[in-house]
């Protein structure tokens, strides 16, 4: 007689082997469980266990009699610590029927149902459009953001809006030095190209630079006697004209950042920005100072003291009383903290020449926000953009994103795959970031996106092009290349569950390119076709690839 803890088993190959494990309490000393990798070998399904010892024992014992009480296996051959499962050809058929069908067999691990995450990526500052250096970020966010809801969590799309501080200030001087009679629509610019027009001009004419530093916000941290500083005075004093400028400059960089994620297939939710909680910060340092967390130096500075060798000291209050970009986002952080909810966790996406400064933010927020749930704020850190053999940085310069897509939509090769041109740009784009190592610096170049080799992304879109339209006109005829291609399929949902658990999207990137490069034979098939539609899908939009809607 079964065990009334698997008296319901999931159709999921995959998920009915775990289930088996976790009722005998098998699951801790089980190390993995793999479905078929290759066509060919007797075996469906193998599991690999610690050592024997369990296998022999009273619960390894009734594990492997219902294993061979169940209607769907065909065989199961114990070998050392390792098991080895047949299924029922009538079994692996019927899952292969239920994938034709779009049953979502692929969707029956939902580790995350009942919690929120919310997935902060993007957080330009509003100075500038959008350029290559921001899409690695976009690209790491949105799919984070996709893999979990895939798992089940409610997610939203957060950016925090760096729209207040010295680069806001430069484009605003910028304009008001060279284009205050002009604006986008005069110009025949794009909103955020306009501002980025007049940003670069004013560091063309000042010569605004910062000295070489960890901080990532060198520039800002020392005063300067010049019209960007007299903006950020102004600024903090609430003065109308000044902040009616703001608004209009911090309105258009808005509208053309959500236009251009928009050509990307992706929005955000929420934003958090910088300049509202400016009038939080005098109320904040004065406690972190009462507290011995923070120190007013001689010279009217408010400093913490970290004991870090890589950052000593953080400048939160320079001497002239501006709040550096630091305080302000302590001072949002703090607020999201005290709003988030008990199920709810945010991952903090950023480019690693944060993570210096981001571990003195770590360090600092319990200690100005103690007995909250700290542990809810994940910060996720990725390499650097090369492009053109220089590492992008924020200071101007760089090749703006919409001028990226609008070259890569005009390729040849995008233009010759069967899906319109800006989605197939979309995909490539961003599958040409999912595919590498993040962690690791990504060298962007013509050459290297247009290359299989370094862009995989490449199979991905020309399956999913054969596929895509696929209708199902013919009889599912089992042999084991389908046998294969339905086996392997079963594994997505702890491949998926892993990646949320790990934060890591190596295992889904992995999954979606050799599912695509191992099932070319079914595209000779027109159930196999489907099958392989079927699983590109949910692989794709679990990674961002996809929208829900499809390409239209």
């Amino acid at each position: 007689m079964s065990s009334p803890a698997i008296a319901i088993l999931p159709h999921n190959a995959a998920a009915r082997l775990h289930a088996y494990l976790d009722a005998f309490d098998g699951s801790s000393v089980c190390r993995s469980v793999e479905l078929r990798r290759r066509i060919g070998p007797f075996g469906d399904a193998r599991l690999f266990f610690r050592d024997k010892q369990w296998l022999g024992g009273s619960q390894g014992r009734a594990f492997l009699a219902e294993l061979e009480a169940d209607p769907f296996i065909d065989a199961v051959v114990a070998r050392g610590p390792a098991l080895t499962i047949r299924f029922h050809d009538d079994y692996v058929a019927a899952l292969a029927a239920r994938l034709v069908a779009g049953d979502d067999d692929l969707r029956a691990v939902q580790p995350l149902s009942g919690q929120t995450i919310v997935s902060g990526f993007g957080g330009p500052n509003t100075s500038k459009a959008l350029h290559v250096g921001h899409l690695r970020n976009l690209t790491l966010g949105h799919a984070l953001g996709a893999a979990h809801a895939a798992a089940g969590a409610r997610v939203v799309s957060q950016s925090l809006l760096g729209d207040f501080g010295r680069s806001v200030c430069e484009a605003m001087a910028g304009f008001l030095a060279r284009y205050k009679d002009d604006d986008p629509v005069s110009s025949g610019l794009k909103p955020d190209h306009f501002v980025d027009r007049c940003y670069a001009a004013y560091l063309a004419d000042s010569a605004s630079e910062g000295a070489a530093s960890n901080d990532p916000i060198a520039r800002e941290m020392t005063a300067r006697d010049d019209p960007a500083e007299d903006l950020m005075r102004r600024w903090m004093a609430g003065e109308p004209f000044v902040r009616h400028v703001w608004n209009r400059v911090r309105g258009w960089v808005l509208e053309g950042h959500e236009r251009t994620c928009e050509r990307l297939g992706m929005r955000h939710d929420r934003f958090d920005c910088e300049a509202e909680q400016v009038p939080a910060l005098p109320a904040l340092m004065e406690r972190g100072i009462q507290a011995g967390v923070l120190t007013r130096t001689d010279d009217g500075a408010v400093v913490y003291h970290s004991g870090r060798e890589d950052f000593e000291t953080m400048v939160l209050i320079r001497p002239d009383g501006f709040p550096t970009e630091h305080a302000r986002l302590l001072a949002v952080y703090g607020n999201m903290l005290e709003n988030r909810g008990p199920d709810e966790t945010y991952l903090d996406l950023a480019g690693q020449e944060w993570q210096p400064a981001s571990a003195v933010h770590m360090d600092l927020l319990p200690k100005l926000w103690p007995g909250l749930n700290h542990d809810s704020h994940v910060q996720l850190f990725h390499g650097m953009v090369t492009f053109q053999g220089s590492k992008l940085s924020s200071t101007g310069g760089a090749l703006l994103l919409d001028t990226l897509i609008d070259r890569v939509e005009a390729e040849p090769a995008v233009r010759a795959l069967d899906m319109p041109a800006e989605a197939a740009a979309a995909f490539l784009l961003k599958s040409f970031f999912l595919f590498q190592p993040a962690r690791k610096n990504a060298v962007y170049s013509r050459e290297r996106f247009l290359d299989e080799k370094t862009n995989p992304g490449w199979l991905s879109a020309r399956t999913w092009c054969a596929v895509a339209n696929s209708g199902n006109d013919g009889d599912i005829i089992m042999d084991e290349t389908l046998r294969f291609a339905v086996l392997n399929a079963q594994e997505w949902p702890f491949i998926l569950a892993h990646a949320v658990r790990t934060r890591d999207l190596s295992g889904p990137c992995s999954f979606l390119l050799h599912y695509s490069r191992n099932q070319q034979a079914l595209l000779d098939r027109p159930e196999g076709r489907i099958l392989l539609r079927t699983v590109l899908k949910t692989a794709m939009r679990s990674l961002g690839l996809l929208p829900e809607g499809g390409f239209s």
